[in-house]
C-alpha cells in the first residue's frame, strides 16, 4: 500500500511537472515569437567535455551540436575577451530615478565559428543559455528551455531571424581606409583596431527585451556586441585585429525629453542623437537601438565619422532577438578613417614627442592582398579566389580549395560581399559592390604591380584511371602578386589529356555522363563529411552552364530539405567538357575549327588544342595541326553578285579533292536565299525549295563521299570532304531580298613538288647506278640494249658483280592527300626486281614490288593516300650471274583525281609495248600493274573461246564479229609481234580513236611503222 501510494506521488508529480514544463515551453515560444523570431523548433544542444560550471562562469572551449531544420549544425566556442571595460558606466534611465550597475561584469559568454557551415555564433551562458548564430544564410536564435542547465543535452527553443540583406562586409573593409594613403617617411601602419563605444537603448527598444531584471538587459546587450565582434574578428586573417569595448551603456525605461519618439524618419532620429550625446564623452562610436515602429530604413549612419565627437554615431531599428548584422554593418559605415580606431585613446599631453607627428594610416585589402591571398589569409595555403559564374566580380565570391591531395579538395566558402579595394579593370576596384573608377573610393594614383610566377610543382600524374583524365603541373602568381594588375603572362598550368578510354559504366550521352562525373564529387564530399549526408544525396549535376560554373557540382537535396540560395559544392572531375572560348566554328564542330576543346582542369574550363595539350595548338587552314598552310591551296570569297527574285546562280565550282567547305550568310538580312548543291551533271542534290530539306544537321546529305550539313535559319552549309567529285554550289533567290554577301572558303590539294615526266630534264631527280640514256622507237624491247631505247633510265649489271640502282625524287611538300605515282618498267634477270618506298623507311614498301622476267614494259602505278616531306626511292635490284638488267621509264607523279590514276592513262606516253586489250584500272587506292604482254596464238585463243561463248547466245554478234574480222590481215603465226602506237592523254593525237584516223595520220607522218591488228581496240 506503501509502495502504491509512493508511485501515485511520483506520477502525480511528473505531471505537474510536465505540465509546468509544457507550460514554460508555450510561454517561451510566444515571447520568442514576440521578438519576430518564427519557424520556431525545440531541439536539443548537445555539449561535448561538458563540465559543471558556477553562475556567470563559461568554459574556456566546447563544443555545440544541434539540429534545426533537418540539417545538422556543429559550433566551436571558446570563451572571449571582454569586451565591456572595466570602467563602463552602465545605467537604467527613467524619468523619476536611474540605476547605476555596481555588480561584478557577467564573465558569462561564448564565441566562435560555426564548423558545419560558413558562419559565428555568440552565447551567453549566464542565467539560462542564450545564443545567436548567423551561418549560411541562416540566422538563428537559441534559448534554454530554463534557469541554470546543466549536463550535456539541454533543451532549447531555436527560431530563425529576418534574413535582410545588410551586411558590415564591404563597410567593414572601407573602414581600413578612405584617404590619407600616401605614407609620410615616418608614417606606420598599426594593425590593432579598438573601437570604444557608447551604447545608448532607447525605451521601445529597453521594452523590446521582454526583460525587465537588470543584469539580463546587460546580458542581452553584451551578446549583441559579442556577436559583433565575432563578425568584424574575421579580418583577423587579414592581420587586423578589430576589438570592440564598450565604455557606457545607457538603458531608458522612459525617453529622455530631447527625444521624438513620435518621427517615422531614422534619419532625424539620428540627428538629434547625435547633438544631444554629443558632450556625453570621447567616445568612437556612440551607437543607438531604437525600438519605435515604422521606421523609414533598418539602419543610419554618417560615413567617416568615427573619430567626429559631433557626427560619430549611428542607429538602427533591429529589435529581431538574432539581428547584430545592422550594428556590424553602421559600425562600418562610421569607420572609414581618421586615427583614433588604431588604438585605445590617450590624453594628448601624454603622447611621447616622437609619436606626436606619426600618421597611422590603414591599409586596403585589396591595395594590399591579391585576391587569391586574401583567400589563403583566411582559409589556408592553396585555396584560391573564384568569383559567382553569373555574378559581378564586385558582388560576391567564393574561396575555393585546390589542394588536391585533401579530403575536402574543391570546397567552396562563400563571401557574402567582394573584397574592398580589388582590381576589377584597369583603374577601376571594387567599391560598394560595384566595379567603379579609383576616385569614386577616393583613392588617386593606383600602383600597379604586375604579378610573377612562383615554381612549377610536381606533376599530378593521371588523374583518371579512364574516361579521360589530365596529367598536370601548375604554379602560383604571387611572386610577387599582383596589385591593380589582372594577374600574370602565360599560363599557370602544363596539362595533357590521358586514359581517354571511357569507364565499362560511361553513358555515351554526353548529359549523362557529365550527370555521372558530378556525382563522383558528390559522394566523396558525403564520403569525407564535407556535406551532410542527411541533406544531401550521392547524386548530382552541373551547378552552372556559365564560365567555370561548368566545372562545378551541384549535389542533390534529400527530400524535404532546401539548398540554400548561393550554395557551392565543389569541383567537377577533370576531363569533362565545358563549353569555352568564342569561336563559333568550334562551339558548333565546324570543318575549318581550330581544333580546341574544353575540359574542366582543377575545377576552371581550360582550353586544350588539337595536340590534346593545354593551350595546345590549332589546326592550320589545311587542316593540319600545328601546321604553317603550307600542304594546301585555300579558296576564300564574298559573293556578292546581285540577282533577281527566282533566279538561280552558280556562285562556286568545288572540285573533287575539295575539303574542308563552308559556306554561310546572314539570313536575317536575305530572307528566302538559299545555298543549293547541284552536281556536274546538272542534277539537283540538295535544293530546299525542290526537295523540302531545310535543316540536316542531326540528318546529313551524304553526297561526293562526305557528309553535308545545311541549315536554313541560320544558313550554313559545310562539309569535310575531300569530295570525291566535282559540283556546284548555287545560290537560289527565293524573294525580293538581294545577296548582300555569301561567304565561302575551302581547301584544296596543293601540287606536289614537281608532275612531270623526267623525259627532257633530271626534274629534281638524283640517281645512283642508273644512266639516263635514249632507245630506238622501233625496236622491241625483249632484249633491251642502251643503244636502241629513247629517253629512260637504264641499268644493266657488270659481269663481275650484282649492283643495284637508285632514283630520288626531290622533296615532297604536298598536301596530306591521294597522289598517283606511275611509270612503266622492264626487268630481265631473275633476281632483278623493283621496290618503291620513302627514302627515310626503305623498308615501308609502298605497296608493290616488281615482277621479274617480263618481256616488255609494262605500267605500273600507286594510290599514295599520305604524302610526307620525304623523298620517293624507286629501288632497282640486279644480279650480274643472271646478266639482269632494269628499264624505267616515264616516271611521273601528280594528285589523284580519282580519274585518271591508273595504267592506261598514266603510262602511255612515247612508249612501244606489245598490243593488248586496255587494262581495267584496278587501282581504288593501292598499287596495280598491267598483265604481261600476250603473244597472237594467246590472243587468237582467247578469241575462239570468246566467239563460242558469245556464238551459244547470242548469233547476231557472231554475224558481226566474223564480218569485223574479215576486214583484217590474218595474224602472223611467225610470231611477230603486232604494234600499234598508243598515244597518252597529254598527246595532241589522243582524239585520233578510230582506226581510219590513225592510218591518215601515219600517212602523213612516214616515220611511224604501224599494224593494223584484228584485236586492236
Amino acid at each position: 500500500m506503501e509502495t502504491d501510494s509512493i508511485r501515485l506521488l511520483t506520477w502525480i508529480t511528473t505531471l505537474i511537472c510536465g505540465l509546468w514544463a509544457a507550460d514554460d515551453t508555450l510561454f517561451l515560444r510566444r515571447k520568442m515569437e514576440q521578438l519576430g523570431l518564427r519557424n520556431i523548433e525545440t531541439t536539443r544542444l548537445w555539449f561535448s567535455d561538458h563540465k559543471q560550471r558556477s553562475h556567470r562562469e563559461a568554459p574556456n572551449s566546447i563544443e555545440v551540436r544541434f539540429s534545426y531544420k533537418g540539417e545538422k549544425f556543429s559550433l566551436a566556442l571558446s570563451t572571449p575577451a571582454p569586451i565591456l571595460h572595466p570602467s563602463a558606466d552602465i545605467v537604467s534611465l527613467s524619468d523619476r530615478s536611474s540605476v547605476r550597475w555596481t555588480d561584478v561584469h557577467p564573465n558569462c559568454f561564448l564565441t566562435g565559428t560555426v564548423t558545419s557551415h560558413p558562419g559565428i555564433a555568440s552565447f551567453s551562458v549566464c542565467d539560462q543559455v542564450i545564443g545567436i548564430i548567423k551561418a549560411d544564410g541562416y540566422k538563428l536564435h537559441v534559448q534554454s528551455l530554463s534557469e541554470y542547465p546543466s549536463g550535456q543535452n539541454i533543451p532549447v527553443l531555436i527560431g530563425q531571424g529576418k534574413n535582410d540583406s545588410t551586411s558590415c562586409r564591404s563597410h567593414t573593409e572601407e573602414k581600413l581606409a578612405m584617404e590619407g594613403h600616401k605614407r609620410s617617411r615616418r608614417a606606420v601602419t598599426s594593425r590593432n583596431i579598438t573601437i570604444e563605444t557608447a551604447v545608448y537603448t532607447d525605451a521601445a527598444y529597453t521594452k523590446s527585451m521582454l526583460v525587465s531584471d537588470f543584469s539580463k538587459r546587460l546580458q542581452h546587450i553584451l551578446l549583441k556586441y559579442h556577436a559583433v565582434q565575432m563578425e568584424w574578428s574575421r579580418f583577423d586573417e587579414l592581420g587586423y585585429h578589430v576589438k570592440i569595448v564598450l565604455k557606457k551603456v545607457h538603458f531608458y525605461e522612459s525617453d529622455p525629453s530631447w527625444y521624438n519618439a513620435s518621427t517615422t524618419l531614422l534619419g532625424h532620429v539620428l540627428s538629434t542623437f547625435c547633438e544631444a550625446t554629443k558632450n556625453d564623452g570621447q567616445f568612437d562610436i556612440r551607437y543607438m537601438h531604437v525600438g519605435l515602429p515604422n521606421l523609414d530604413v533598418l539602419g543610419r549612419a554618417y560615413q567617416n565619422s568615427v573619430c567626429d565627437q559631433t557626427y560619430n554615431c549611428a542607429v538602427d531599428r533591429s529589435t529581431d532577438a538574432a539581428s547584430f548584422a545592422a550594428t556590424a554593418h553602421e559600425i562600418g559605415h562610421l569607420s572609414g578613417r581618421k586615427t583614433c580606431l588604431w588604438e585605445e585613446n590617450i590624453p594628448t599631453q601624454n603622447v611621447p614627442q616622437n609619436l606626436a607627428d606619426v600618421i597611422l594610416n590603414p591599409s586596403i585589402p585589396g591595395q594590399t592582398y591579391s585576391p587569391d591571398q586574401v583567400c589563403e589569409l583566411k582559409f589556408g595555403a592553396g585555396y584560391r579566389f573564384r568569383k559567382y559564374p553569373k555574378l559581378d566580380v564586385c558582388v560576391q565570391f567564393s574561396c575555393a580549395n585546390h589542394n588536391r591531395a585533401q579530403s575536402n579538395y574543391g570546397q567552396m566558402f562563400k563571401e557574402t560581399t567582394s573584397i574592398f579595394g580589388m582590381y576589377c579593370d584597369k583603374s577601376k576596384i571594387c567599391f560598394k559592390m560595384g566595379c567603379v573608377e579609383a576616385s569614386t573610393a577616393k583613392l588617386s594614383h593606383l600602383v600597379e604591380r604586375e604579378g610573377g610566377w612562383s615554381q612549377w610543382g610536381p606533376w599530378t600524374g593521371c588523374t583518371r584511371t579512364c574516361g579521360r583524365g589530365i596529367n598536370y603541373r601548375k604554379r602560383k602568381c604571387d611572386n610577387p602578386a599582383p596589385i591593380n594588375f589582372k594577374g600574370c603572362n602565360g599560363d599557370g598550368y602544363e596539362a595533357e589529356s590521358c586514359n581517354i578510354e571511357p569507364c565499362p559504366n560511361d553513358s555515351s550521352d554526353q548529359t549523362t555522363l557529365r550527370n555521372q562525373r558530378a556525382s563522383e564529387t558528390c559522394k566523396k564530399l558525403r564520403d569525407n563529411d564535407v556535406i551532410n549526408p542527411d541533406l544531401y544525396n550521392e547524386t548530382g549535376s552541373r551547378y552552372s552552364d556559365t564560365d567555370h560554373g561548368q566545372c562545378e557540382v551541384s549535389c542533390d537535396s534529400t527530400p524535404g530539405h532546401t539548398t540554400p540560395s548561393f550554395t557551392r559544392f565543389g569541383f567537377m572531375p577533370d576531363g569533362v567538357t565545358c563549353v569555352g572560348g568564342s569561336d563559333p566554328w568550334d562551339r558548333d564542330d565546324w570543318p575549318r575549327k581550330s581544333g580546341s576543346y574544353y575540359m574542366c582542369l582543377d575545377g576552371l574550363c581550360q582550353r586544350f588544342g588539337c595536340d590534346n595539350k593545354f593551350n595546345g595548338k590549332v589546326y592550320d587552314e589545311c587542316g593540319v595541326c600545328g601546321g604553317d598552310n603550307s600542304s594546301c591551296a585555300v579558296v576564300s570569297k564574298t559573293d556578292t553578285e546581285q540577282q533577281s527574285k527566282g533566279d538561280r546562280r552558280t556562285i562556286a565550282y568545288l572540285p573533287a579533292g575539295a575539303f574542308n567547305i563552308q559556306f554561310w550568310f546572314k539570313y536575317s538580312a536575305m530572307n528566302k536565299n538559299f545555298v543549293e548543291i547541284w552536281d556536274k551533271t546538272g542534277q539537283s542534290v540538295l535544293a530546299s525549295m525542290f526537295s523540302g530539306k531545310f535543316d540536316t544537321r542531326n540528318d546529313p546529305v551524304v553526297f561526293a563521299g562526305t557528309r553535308w550539313y545545311f541549315y536554313f535559319y541560320t544558313q550554313f552549309l559545310h562539309a569535310k570532304g575531300p569530295l570525291t567529285e566535282s559540283c556546284e554550289i548555287k545560290l537560289f533567290q527565293n524573294d525580293v531580298n538581294n545577296n548582300v554577301g555569301v561567304n565561302f572558303i575551302y581547301s584544296e590539294p596543293k601540287s606536289v613538288s614537281f608532275d612531270c615526266d623526267f623525259e627532257d630534264t633530271d626534274c629534281g631527280v638524283t640517281m645512283n647506278g642508273f644512266v639516263k640514256d635514249t632507245y630506238g622507237s622501233l625496236k622491241i624491247l625483249e632484249s633491251p640494249n642502251k643503244a636502241d631505247f629513247g629517253e629512260s633510265f637504264v641499268y644493266i649489271a657488270s659481269l663481275s658483280s650484282d649492283k643495284d640502282g637508285t632514283i630520288l625524287t626531290s622533296n615532297i611538300t604536298g598536301k596530306s592527300h591521294p597522289q598517283c605515282l606511275a611509270f612503266n618498267y622492264y626487268l630481265k634477270g631473275v633476281g632483278s626486281n623493283i621496290t618503291v618506298a620513302w627514302e627515310s623507311k626503305p623498308s615501308d614498301v609502298i605497296g608493290w614490288t616488281g615482277n621479274p622476267n617480263l618481256s616488255g614494259m609494262v605500267c605500273a602505278v600507286f594510290s599514295i593516300s599520305t604524302l610526307e616531306v620525304d623523298k620517293i626511292l624507286i629501288k632497282g635490284v640486279t644480279k650480274a650471274a643472271d646478266q639482269g638488267a632494269i628499264v624505267l621509264d616515264n616516271i611521273k607523279l601528280f594528285p589523284d583525281t580519282g580519274k585518271f590514276c591508273n595504267a592506261q592513262e598514266a603510262c602511255t606516253r612515247d612508249v612501244f609495248s606489245t598490243t593488248t586489250l586496255k587494262p581495267i584500272d584496278t587501282t581504288s587506292g593501292s598499287s596495280s600493274t598491267t598483265a604481261r604482254p600476250t603473244t597472237p596464238s594467246d590472243k587468237l585463243n582467247k578469241m575462239l573461246i570468246l566467239g563460242i561463248a558469245i556464238g551459244c547466245f547470242v548469233l547476231v554478234i557472231l554475224v558481226v564479229v566474223f564480218a569485223w574480222c574479215s576486214c583484217f590481215k590474218p595474224v602472223d603465226q611467225q610470231g611477230t609481234h603486232c604494234r600499234v602506237k598508243v598515244f597518252s592523254k597529254k598527246d595532241s593525237r589522243s582524239q585520233l580513236t578510230h582506226l581510219e584516223d590513225i592510218q591518215v595520220y601515219i600517212e602523213n607522218h612516214p616515220d611511224y611503222d604501224v599494224e593494223n591488228c584484228p584485236d586492236y581496240d
